[in-house]
């Protein structure tokens, strides 16, 4: 929080010496619905809009080489208060205060009671409202684990059935409306499928929403000395070719691009065999596909260099577009089966695979319909049936929300392999805390 009372959504691990990056995520508004400090403050869950909500303040307004574009920050010596995950989790089991009045809060607090039981302190943490003190009685629960060993530790706690439930049955059609209204148009069943592979569910006590978000180590130095540059715009169908990195914050996919279907750069069909990756430093797309699946992508078109990326790749995270960016799934390959029953309700890196019929086949998925197709745009090429499970693609979305994103070319994994994906690269950031929230 800096000393205006405005309180930043900290972006990712690498900042310049001038300021901690990341978009405003409460700030005081009287049309606002929650309180702090006695004041009236209201949320904000899309990044570009950062820029309007700070356009009097424009010392705020930062270019990263890392992420090769302006975005808002915090200037580090306006920074007044920093926010600790992890510490806050450990101070609310402490010391529940008026968390325990709060019907969420009561379920967070035995999510507390567990982590500490199970030694996950440090390794699990709250951020969002029960972070900085602005929960109402409509307030989901947002942790975030760090690591391999939060991401397993987390794993363990979305098992523990008596704190958390999977989204089943009518719940999905919740979580549907819950995300479509950022996706507007996505299909129900690609939409279910791409977040059942995500940490999240619903706590058994009062059914508030509760999700996980995984981050990078300490240690992680995945983007240390990687510049980037904007080129422009593109949309195209890519199939995802290594998911290793896209289950931690900033997530990086590996990809390799079948059809381009719009974009602003003249000749975009010459940069086409030159993509690799997609990068996302939100929560959003974390975790959400897996290698062998096929993907509609709508971002920005960049190049980067340094921490063994260097190339073309898709830049999912809408800094300050006035349009939208998005990832959207098309077709999967089906889980392998070995027996009878319901198969597991979300995807574990350890080797689980994720929750649909893998019964349901049907043709070769079709590319969507871009706003501006591409006039040299050729038809994808044929996918068999019995290898993906195509789906209805995503209309023009709104703006993606916040919820708190680099992996090498790799061989082509067959579907029962990519079920099996190698969890974790080596980790080796400097040690010492990060900024979580500021």
């Amino acid at each position: 929080m800096d000393h205006h009372g405005v309180v930043f959504k900290v972006i990712g691990d690498s900042h310049p010496g001038s300021h901690y990056l990341g978009y405003v995520k409460y700030h005081p508004d009287t049309k606002g619905d929650r309180r702090l400090f006695g004041r009236t403050y209201r949320q904000n869950s899309v990044v570009s809009k950062s820029f309007g909500i700070l356009a009097g303040r424009p010392e705020c307004y930062v270019y990263s080489d890392t992420l090769g574009c302006v975005i808002t920050g915090i200037p580090r010596e306006d920074a007044a208060v920093h926010y600790s995950c992890r510490q806050a989790l450990e101070a609310l089991h402490a010391e529940p205060g008026a968390v325990a009045d709060n019907p969420a809060g009561k379920d967070l607090l035995a999510i507390t009671e567990w982590v500490t039981a199970n030694g996950a302190q440090g390794l699990i943490g709250v951020t969002g409202s029960f972070l900085v003190g602005c929960y109402n009685e409509r307030s989901d629960i947002d942790l975030v684990c760090y690591g391999p060993e939060g991401y397993q530790a987390a794993q363990e706690l979305f098992r523990q059935t008596g704190l958390i439930r999977p989204y089943e049955g009518d719940d999905l059609t919740r979580l549907y409306v819950r995300r479509a209204k950022y996706l507007a148009g996505c299909s129900f069943d690609a939409l279910i499928e791409q977040e059942r592979r995500k940490l999240q569910g619903l706590t058994t006590g009062t059914g508030a929403h509760v999700n996980c978000e995984p981050v990078r180590s300490d240690r992680d130095r995945t983007f240390a000395g990687v510049s980037a540059k904007e080129i422009g715009e593109i949309s195209l169908l890519a199939e995802i070719t290594d998911h290793a990195e896209g289950l931690t914050t900033p997530a990086v996919y590996g990809i390799e691009v079948r059809t381009v279907l719009g974009s602003t750069v003249d000749e975009a069909h010459a940069f086409a065999r030159r993509i690799t990756h997609l990068r996302s430093y939100l929560g959003a797309y974390t975790g959400a596909f897996r290698s062998g699946d096929t993907v509609h992508l709508s971002g920005k078109l960049v190049h980067t260099q340094g921490g063994g990326h260097s190339g073309f790749g898709i830049e999912l995270t809408p800094w300050s577009a006035g349009g939208s960016y998005l990832a959207s799934l098309t077709g999967w390959a089906p889980p392998a089966r070995t027996g009878t029953g319901t198969p597991p309700r979300q995807e574990d890196p350890c080797g689980t695979s994720s929750s649909t019929d893998p019964s349901r086949t049907g043709p070769s998925p079709s590319p969507p319909t871009p706003a501006k197709p591409s006039a040299s745009a050729s038809p994808p090429p044929s996918t068999p049936s019995s290898t993906y499970r195509p789906r209805p693609t995503c209309g023009t979305p709104r703006p993606s929300p916040e919820t708190s994103a680099t992996a090498g070319p790799a061989a082509r994994r067959s579907p029962a392999e990519a079920s099996r994906p190698t969890w974790w690269p080596g980790s080796t950031r400097p040690a010492g805390p990060r900024p979580e929230a500021s």
